[in-house]
């Protein structure tokens, strides 16, 4: 439910509520009007003089005045009986209207966490199931908001399928559905789980078109896991985000050490709202070079951070929590000013190459942050490189076509990242205006002992040189996979070989060293120096 339609259910509980106790009300009042007359009847005389009064004066007809006394209270109780009824029908409606989702029918939020809590006061071992559609967002923004609807709805449907005595389905949230499993019997809660995520991550068609979404899930046991309903509802969900964390499609059962785990995602998640505004994540940069010369043409810019308070936290950990936090605006600003600022000071040949987040790109305003940064820095436009996934191409494939015609048009250069690793390279390649396309490390990583990597990366080559498009290969850690890419005609690369990224300090004293020719010898031998 939304919020509108939570309060709107409230609203219409408390109504009917108020209605349905001035039913009870009336009908009080009427058993007690009735159970008067008859104490009255029963203990005086009053009723034996009355007839006898209407026998004696026969002209004032007052045994049509009884008729209609007696009709008026059949009457009033046949109302009193209808009305109670209606208020009946109209709790149970309100009832509907407080524990079920109003657009699958499932039980809601309040349905469940009752549940929850009848379960635990039975003392009885119980599983709570929480699943999450892995990609809605992305059906929601590309196919719109009714397809999502009805998606869900589908969703819905299908785990029906999996209704008994013992298991309680609801949804809770916007793409979010849980299971209650009372008969919790080892490794049933986690069989269940797959057996959901096979049955909802078939193709199912909508408006006319396929779709298909997978379903990660998180479990929790009582009591094992917790001994309070609140408790295991976030045990699980703490369990789904680690599921979601490692690869999406997948079911976690809860386990001790995810808690910690989750007390540091959020004690970082808390620091990096203070570090960012006080400029502690820096930019570090590792050198671009070029294989057939040595020479470095370039350098990728890399956040690095150093907390007063955590220590080190590596780029694996924090960028992830920026994304799923919205902190990654403000922090990719912070740190490309501090590097195109840097740059500036460098050999004007060389540019720095700079990774966009998918969830940026949903920003309309990112062209005009990026150039407004090159115009308070004062470096060149031609001298930023902007890198693009491709989950952020397929994440925001309308809005990107706008956003890299701006950025091209001020001489701002493009490329291509990890590629091989997303859905539509040559879409991309084919509409899009790359300058580079950065081969994926995992294809670096076999290419010494693996013969179908070697064929994969010169096929990469080979289609890369047809496009007119330099190459360049990430990952390089061996000098054998230097010669090998250099020998399958690989136009670039970097890596651990080439130099790990260090501070500006370190490069400015190499420049100074160095101010006629740049090479990746000259780096790691001031590297080695300098360590």
């Amino acid at each position: 439910m939304s919020d509108g339609e939570t309060k709107n259910a409230q609203g219409g509980v408390r109504a009917e509520q108020n209605s349905n106790r001035r039913a009870i009300v009336d009908a009080i009042f009427l058993a007690l009007a009735c159970v008067t007359a008859w104490i009255v009847i029963e203990r005086t005389d009053v009723c034996t003089r009355f007839f006898a009064y209407v026998a004696a004066h026969p002209d004032q007809e007052l045994d049509s005045v009884i008729l209609a006394g007696i009709f008026s209270a059949v009457g009033l109780l046949v109302f009193a009986v209808r009305r109670w009824r209606e208020s009946r029908r109209a709790e149970r409606f309100s009832n509907r209207l407080a524990y079920n989702d109003s657009l699958t029918e499932l039980p809601n939020r309040r349905a469940f966490m009752e549940a929850l809590e009848r379960g635990a006061r039975r003392k009885e071992p119980f599983a709570c199931l929480l699943f999450d559609l892995d990609n809605f967002k992305q059906v929601n923004d590309l196919r719109g908001h009714l397809v999502g609807d009805q998606l869900l709805q589908v969703v819905a449907e299908r785990l029906r399928g999996f209704m008994a005595p013992d298991i309680l389905l609801a949804r809770i949230g916007g793409d979010e559905f849980a299971v209650l499993l009372t008969s919790h019997m080892p490794d049933r809660a986690m069989e269940l789980a797959h057996l959901i995520a096979l049955r909802v991550r078939e193709p199912m068609l909508i408006e006319g078109r396929v779709v298909q979404v997978d379903l990660s899930a998180g479990i929790a046991r009582y009591p094992y896991d917790a001994e309070r309903a609140d408790a295991i509802l976030r045990k699980a969900d703490i369990a789904l985000y680690r599921a979601k964390d490692s690869g999406r499609g997948l079911a976690r059962a809860f386990t001790a050490d995810m808690e910690e785990k989750e007390r540091r995602r959020a004690a970082v998640a808390d620091a990096l709202r203070e570090a960012i505004p006080r400029g502690e994540i820096v930019p570090h940069y590792q050198p671009l070079v070029e294989l057939a010369t040595g020479k470095v043409v370039g350098f990728e810019v890399l956040a690095r951070w150093e907390s007063p308070v955590l220590g080190t936290v590596t780029p694996s950990e924090f960028i992830p929590i920026a994304i799923e936090t919205g902190l990654i605006g403000p922090l990719s600003q912070k740190v490309l000013e501090r590097a195109c600022t840097e740059a500036v000071a460098w050999p004007q040949h060389l540019p720095i190459s700079f990774n966009i987040a998918p969830t940026q790109l949903c920003d309309p305003l990112l062209p005009l942050q990026l150039l407004a940064i090159l115009s308070q820095t004062g470096l060149a436009p031609k001298r930023l490189e902007i890198e693009l996934t491709e989950e952020a191409l397929l994440a925001s494939d309308q809005k990107t076509a706008f956003d890299v015609d701006v950025l091209k048009d001020q001489g701002i250069t493009l490329a291509l990242d990890d590629f091989g690793t997303g859905y539509s390279s040559l879409h991309h390649l084919r509409t899009l205006p790359f300058d580079k396309i950065k081969i994926d490390r995992s294809y670096v990583a076999k290419i010494e002992t693996c013969e179908a990597s070697r064929r994969m990366v010169q096929a990469i080559v080979n289609f890369a040189h047809v496009l007119g498009i330099p190459l360049l290969a990430e990952g390089v850690e061996t000098a054998e996979q230097g010669r090998i890419l250099t020998t399958l005609g690989c136009d670039l690369a970097q890596g651990w070989l080439y130099g790990r990224a260090v501070p500006n300090s370190a490069l400015e004293e190499h420049f100074h060293v160095r101010r006629s020719q740049l090479s990746f010898t000259g780096l790691k031998q001031d590297q080695a120096a300098s360590a």
